[in-house]
């Protein structure tokens, strides 16, 4: 990654300990093609810095300041997202009749790390991180000063001034917050934002169809590569910025609604070494990462009459979906309670393991 936010994070520890600690309060080693979340650490850091300037006020701002205090009052989660669950899931449309209130949040705020191979080819530049957030109403950050862990103060302009002192900020209504970092081989990685209502239907978000799956088996990849030698640089203003924000943003809420779909592809990873004090200096706790669908197999399926012959087409996905389903006594009616049902994507002509497609509402 960038290497001054490598200096910076090793720098913090000792400039602000108990700021290190809110932000990155749990260390992992991250699987092999994934970057490093303790560089997020430092996106949460420019945020609370960027709370004391009265002059970022505007939304881009004031949406980041609010997702970093959701995120640093539960800990910040950090999870791994397989890259065989990422592409199922960018492979389903949305449904059309699903609001962002329904979605079922297993934590309030979730940092997502997604893999290397599959942020490059899908978004197209190096977005590793999505912070997503459901920020209820009230006025930031008066509302979680008893929630948040200690944290240093912060020197603005030669004054040491407490996150109490962050410049305040007035949520009229609950949203989803969605923040991702793109970073680039020379430049200071670029915050991007998105805020929405959970009153809106999800499907509202400009739609982002994944169509490459020609890279689909892990097994054949060498994750070790540099992702330095495969970035591009920032998004263009304009049209190529809208295009990733589409991306992005449709992506993370499909996320969303998988995990509300599946809670269960979920597995929390336990503590690999406790913390420990040795001649008064503290050796960080070591965990293992929290992980989501690494036991997930996508619906693999051959067409008839292929047979694994030259004419046979190249892999690729046959898209799934979501509805929201009835359930409980028949007959169903416009007041049946309903919940989402996930009809997978199907991985088409893949060289591995064929399978038949099952509807598990039926």
């Amino acid at each position: 990654m960038y290497p001054l936010l490598n200096e910076f994070m090793n720098a913090l520890p000792s400039m602000q300990p108990q700021t290190h600690r809110a932000i990155y309060p749990r260390r992992v080693h991250p699987p092999n093609g994934y970057a490093n979340p303790r560089f997020y650490a430092a996106t949460l850091w420019s945020q609370l810095r960027v709370g004391f300037e009265p002059e970022m006020n505007m939304l881009p701002h004031v949406t980041g300041i609010i997702n970093c205090l959701m995120q640093i009052k539960y800990r910040v989660p950090t999870y791994f997202v397989r890259s065989e669950f990422a592409q199922a899931v960018a492979q389903t449309e949305p449904p059309g009749d699903f609001k962002f209130s329904e979605i079922l949040w297993p934590l309030p705020a979730m940092l997502f790390v997604l893999p290397t191979d599959f942020v490059l080819k899908y978004f197209g530049f190096m977005c590793p991180f999505i912070s997503v957030a459901n920020n209820p109403p009230g006025v930031y950050p008066k509302m979680l000063l008893k929630d948040l862990p200690p944290i240093d103060k912060m020197v603005v302009d030669g004054i040491a001034r407490p996150v109490s002192e962050i410049t305040p900020i007035g949520n009229e209504v609950e949203r989803i917050t969605v923040i991702y970092p793109c970073y680039s081989k020379n430049r200071v990685p670029v915050d991007y934002t998105g805020s929405y209502p959970l009153t809106m239907n999800v499907n509202e978000i400009a739609s982002a169809p994944f169509t490459d799956a020609t890279y689909m088996e892990e097994q054949k990849l060498d994750l070790r590569f540099d992702p330095h030698e495969n970035m591009e640089d920032l998004p263009k203003e304009g049209e190529q910025e809208r295009e990733l924000q589409n991306k992005v943003m449709t992506f993370a809420t499909k996320l969303m609604l998988a995990l509300t779909a599946r809670p269960n592809v979920i597995k929390l990873g336990p503590c690999e070494r406790p913390e420990k004090i040795k001649k008064g200096r503290i050796k960080e706790a070591l965990w293992h990462p929290n992980l989501i669908g690494w036991e997930y197999r996508a619906v693999r399926v051959h067409p008839e009459g292929a047979g694994g012959t030259h004419a046979s087409p190249r892999m690729h996905w046959r898209k799934g979906h979501w509805r929201n389903q009835p359930y409980g006594p028949k007959p169903w009616t416009e007041t049946s309670p309903k919940r989402l049902a996930w009809i997978e994507p199907i991985l088409v002509n893949s060289e591995y393991e064929t399978g038949k497609t099952t509807d598990p509402t039926n």
